[in-house]
């Protein structure tokens, strides 16, 4: 889900990476992700994952935004690995959106960080009561440990608690995390390697 941190105009960055899940019927997909500042507030961030996943668009807006603190509401739409791959008989269930809202903010050594979605299509919140808002959130504190390390203890989709280690010089970073899904009762382990302009 899109983030309140702060991307000044034309700036952002992109990535690659890959996820590996274990659990009874091992998997694993390949991640694109990016994200670019249009306006000091206003942010445009995508991804894809495939397969297992598919394609996201999101778009954010910080009403608020101070050095200690950022807000945003933002809108999104999902296309499930489905539609992307393949075009099903029913692509109602297929294609998703909805709104939600980010926040950021701390200091220089701790930072917290939550993105929630609030109201979801293609999800019967009396059926699947814990994907609505929780499949899709996000939130955590990160650790600034040096110059250029990071280290980050939250909770990921489908209630999976975390924890990633980054490590960012300049203009690239590399970051690594360890999740367990008490949904799906298994565990995860992401990889990622980007570049910010």
């Amino acid at each position: 889900m899109p983030t309140a941190v702060s991307l000044p105009p034309g700036s952002g960055q992109a990535a690659v990476g890959a996820v590996v899940t274990g659990g009874e019927t091992p998997g694993g997909a390949v991640t694109l992700r990016g994200a670019v500042g249009i306006t000091d507030r206003l942010a445009i961030s995508g991804g894809l994952m495939e397969p297992l996943g598919g394609l996201f668009l999101g778009l954010r807006y910080n009403v608020v935004q101070t050095e200690r603190f950022r807000l945003a509401p933002f809108v999104f739409g999902i296309a499930d690995d489905d539609l992307v791959t393949v075009v099903p008989a029913d692509a109602s269930e297929a294609l998703s959106a909805g709104i939600g809202v980010a926040l950021e903010g701390g200091g220089e050594t701790f930072r917290f960080d939550l993105s929630l979605p609030l109201v979801t299509t293609a999800v019967n919140p009396l059926v699947d009561p814990l994907y609505v808002p929780w499949a899709g959130s996000s939130f955590g504190v990160s650790m600034r440990l040096g110059e250029r390390h990071g280290l980050r203890f939250g909770v990921e989709s489908f209630f999976s608690p975390a924890v990633t280690w980054r490590y960012a010089p300049e203009r690239w970073y590399v970051q690594g995390a360890a999740m367990w899904s008490l949904v799906r009762l298994e565990p995860m382990l992401a990889a990622e390697v980007g570049l910010r302009f």
